[in-house]
């Protein structure tokens, strides 16, 4: 009996990516029963040979282990199988392995979302799953509270209405979070659309409004304290790297801990970059300053030991702080209708996103054009860039005292 992996040739479909079919042959002499293994995956990141995603193409290993696991499965189904010993004919057999695989769709909608969470598994960013995963706690726990009753038949107008108020209300959460959760909501009421688990896409028409936020960033001023400021902790010191080459670079939290040395081209000054979040490959100049950083770690076996970005986020908001970050800042946040004005510290509103951000608006006030910015950053459009940025009264001054007198 052989197992494979083939990609779906039909040239008639208009997508992009092709489905990974599984091809099952010697169940019985010539029959070969073909499954969908519910992937799909664009031909060019596809190894034919090896039946597997390339290696460094996006998903990469969360397809090959899921490709892997499938095989598995698959063999161990058979075998079980033909040791009961039944006899069993080719359609049956045939059934008991599409069964095992396509088992009868749960028309129950807390099923069917543990159902995409496990499937997902393997897909989402941890972040990400662990994000669903509250979405899933918060439904839970709207649903034990209140007296309705959430089915895929009931979810319309009213259940977004009473889950959003729920949102502000009970959970505590700004117009912005609430409309995530919508976000993923609707994502998840796709998915159960497109695989037959559900036929009702009223709740899709609800919309909840967010609000632009108040992006935070550091001055040139407030850069060069940090740069000039040196720790007598190490992990203030590793906090302060890790910062300081996101500022330098442009790129997210998770890509500078999964910085690899033989990513970086020292000759060209280059850092070859596969995103995280979105599998992209860009190529980052890299300054002096930030080659300066990445040598201080090359003779380590990685570099900067890894930890999580909350705690990442409390090292440096300490740091910040010790640095004299501490201007107050007043930032406006929308509960419902309700408009709360919160001031802070500046080094309490720091996170590790503030370096990202203050790339893109130091970038833009020094001159660099904004696709020229884009190619580093790996943002799509300007719309989305726009929200990295955060240019003050003084600069818009000094930029029109400059060109008009």
């Amino acid at each position: 009996m052989n197992i494979n992996f083939y990609l779906n040739n039909d040239k008639r479909s208009a997508k992009t990516e092709k489905s990974i079919f599984v091809y099952i042959r010697g169940l019985q002499k010539y029959k070969t029963l073909v499954l969908n293994s519910k992937l799909r995956i664009d031909p060019k990141y596809w190894n034919a040979e090896k039946q597997r995603a390339k290696k460094g193409s996006p998903n990469e290993v969360q397809i090959n282990r899921y490709l892997d696991k499938y095989k598995s499965k698959l063999s161990e189904v058979i075998q079980d199988a033909l040791n009961e010993d039944v006899g069993y004919s080719y359609k049956q057999l045939s059934n008991l392995i599409k069964e095992a695989f396509e088992p009868k769709k749960s028309s129950d909608f807390f099923e069917v979302f543990k159902i995409y969470l496990k499937k997902k598994e393997d897909i989402f960013q941890k972040s990400t799953l662990t994000k669903y995963l509250t979405l899933f706690n918060n439904i839970t726990k709207f649903n034990d509270d209140s007296n309705y009753k959430i089915s895929f038949e009931t979810l319309n107008i009213k259940f977004c209405e009473l889950y959003y108020n729920y949102c502000i209300n009970q959970l505590g959460h700004n117009n912005n979070t609430a409309k995530k959760q919508f976000i993923m909501l609707n994502t998840f009421i796709k998915w159960t659309i497109d695989r037959g688990y559900n036929n009702n896409n009223e709740a899709l028409k609800y919309e909840v409004k967010g609000y632009k936020i108040d992006i935070i960033t550091l001055s040139e001023y407030e850069l060069k304290l940090l740069e000039d400021y040196e720790p007598s902790m190490l992990f203030l010191s590793h906090t302060k790297d890790v910062f300081l080459l996101s500022i330098y670079t442009g790129q997210r939290f998770s890509d500078i801990h999964n910085l690899k040395f033989e990513d970086i081209d020292y000759k060209n000054k280059i850092w070859k970059l596969r995103t995280t979040k979105t599998k992209d490959l860009i190529k980052i100049p890299l300054s002096n300053q930030a080659i300066k950083i990445i040598d201080k770690y090359k003779d380590e076996e990685a570099f900067i030991p890894t930890i999580s970005n909350q705690k990442f986020n409390e090292n440096l908001k300490n740091l910040c702080k010790n640095t004299g970050i501490d201007e107050p800042v007043t930032i406006t946040i929308y509960q419902g209708n309700k408009r709360i004005d919160v001031t802070k510290p500046k080094y309490e509103l720091i996170s590790s996103h503030t370096a990202r951000r203050t790339f893109v608006t130091l970038s833009l006030i020094k001159g660099m054009q904004p696709h020229i910015l884009m190619k580093i950053t790996g943002h799509k459009d300007y719309k989305t860039l726009d929200k990295y940025i955060r240019i003050d009264n003084k600069v818009t001054q000094d930029e029109v005292k400059k060109i008009w007198g």
